[in-house]
Protein backbone atom coordinates (compact mmCIF):
# COMPACT_ATOMS: atom_id res chain seq x y z
CA UNK A 1 0.00 0.00 0.00
CA UNK A 2 3.18 2.37 1.13
CA UNK A 3 3.84 2.48 -2.64
CA UNK A 4 0.28 4.08 -4.00
CA UNK A 5 0.47 6.46 -0.74
CA UNK A 6 3.65 7.15 -0.92
CA UNK A 7 3.00 10.86 0.65
CA UNK A 8 -0.15 10.05 2.37
CA UNK A 9 1.39 7.84 4.92
CA UNK A 10 1.83 9.60 8.10
CA UNK A 11 -0.40 11.95 7.41
CA UNK A 12 -3.74 9.86 7.04
CA UNK A 13 -4.59 6.73 9.55
CA UNK A 14 -3.41 3.34 7.50
CA UNK A 15 -7.25 2.38 8.13
CA UNK A 16 -8.11 5.27 6.45
CA UNK A 17 -5.89 5.05 3.16
CA UNK A 18 -7.07 1.15 3.56
CA UNK A 19 -11.10 2.79 2.92
CA UNK A 20 -10.14 5.19 0.28
CA UNK A 21 -7.91 2.39 -1.86
CA UNK A 22 -10.78 0.04 -1.95
CA UNK A 23 -13.71 2.53 -2.86
CA UNK A 24 -11.58 4.69 -5.31
CA UNK A 25 -9.29 3.92 -8.35
CA UNK A 26 -5.70 5.20 -8.76
CA UNK A 27 -6.73 8.18 -10.72
CA UNK A 28 -8.23 9.52 -7.29
CA UNK A 29 -5.76 7.82 -5.13
CA UNK A 30 -2.97 9.59 -6.70
CA UNK A 31 -4.97 12.91 -6.82
CA UNK A 32 -4.96 12.27 -2.70
CA UNK A 33 -1.68 11.50 -2.19
CA UNK A 34 -0.41 14.69 -3.77
CA UNK A 35 -2.52 16.24 -1.47
CA UNK A 36 -0.97 15.00 1.22
CA UNK A 37 2.13 15.97 0.11
CA UNK A 38 0.95 20.06 -0.70
CA UNK A 39 -1.37 20.08 1.96
CA UNK A 40 -0.79 17.80 5.34
CA UNK A 41 -3.07 19.91 7.69
CA UNK A 42 -5.84 20.24 5.27
CA UNK A 43 -5.84 16.57 4.65
CA UNK A 44 -6.00 15.56 8.07
CA UNK A 45 -8.49 18.21 9.26
CA UNK A 46 -10.87 16.56 6.68
CA UNK A 47 -9.83 13.14 7.86
CA UNK A 48 -11.04 14.12 11.28
CA UNK A 49 -14.20 15.78 10.36
CA UNK A 50 -15.33 13.10 8.05
CA UNK A 51 -15.47 14.79 4.99
CA UNK A 52 -12.59 12.99 2.91
CA UNK A 53 -14.65 10.33 1.59
CA UNK A 54 -17.18 13.08 0.21
CA UNK A 55 -13.87 15.73 -1.32
CA UNK A 56 -12.69 11.55 -2.64
CA UNK A 57 -15.98 10.88 -4.64
CA UNK A 58 -15.70 14.77 -5.97
CA UNK A 59 -12.34 14.21 -7.04
CA UNK A 60 -13.85 10.92 -8.74
CA UNK A 61 -16.64 12.78 -10.06
CA UNK A 62 -14.23 15.53 -11.68
CA UNK A 63 -11.87 12.72 -13.08
CA UNK A 64 -15.13 11.13 -15.10
CA UNK A 65 -16.42 14.48 -16.33
CA UNK A 66 -13.00 15.80 -17.34
CA UNK A 67 -11.56 12.25 -19.10
CA UNK A 68 -15.32 12.31 -20.93
CA UNK A 69 -15.15 15.88 -22.33
CA UNK A 70 -10.95 15.58 -23.04
CA UNK A 71 -12.64 12.21 -25.45
CA UNK A 72 -15.43 14.40 -27.07
CA UNK A 73 -12.61 17.34 -27.58
CA UNK A 74 -9.87 15.67 -29.15
CA UNK A 75 -9.65 14.49 -32.90
CA UNK A 76 -8.33 11.52 -34.63
CA UNK A 77 -4.14 12.36 -34.48
CA UNK A 78 -4.13 14.23 -30.83
CA UNK A 79 -1.05 13.21 -29.45
CA UNK A 80 -2.27 11.12 -26.25
CA UNK A 81 -1.85 12.81 -23.33
CA UNK A 82 -1.38 11.92 -19.51
CA UNK A 83 -3.84 11.99 -17.24
CA UNK A 84 -2.45 14.67 -14.74
CA UNK A 85 -1.70 17.02 -18.46
CA UNK A 86 -5.71 16.19 -19.62
CA UNK A 87 -6.49 17.73 -15.64
CA UNK A 88 -4.24 20.93 -16.15
CA UNK A 89 -5.64 20.99 -19.22
CA UNK A 90 -9.15 21.71 -18.08
CA UNK A 91 -8.78 22.48 -14.51
CA UNK A 92 -9.67 20.16 -12.50
CA UNK A 93 -8.93 18.36 -10.48
CA UNK A 94 -6.78 20.19 -8.58
CA UNK A 95 -3.54 18.07 -8.28
CA UNK A 96 -2.07 21.28 -5.49
CA UNK A 97 -4.40 21.26 -2.45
Amino acid sequence: MSDQWCNAVGVLKSATLKVLSAQFNRQVTNVLDGWCATNPKQMKAWEKDGSLPQRAQEVNQQIQDVLEQHQKNSKPGDPALANHEIYELYGKPQLVL
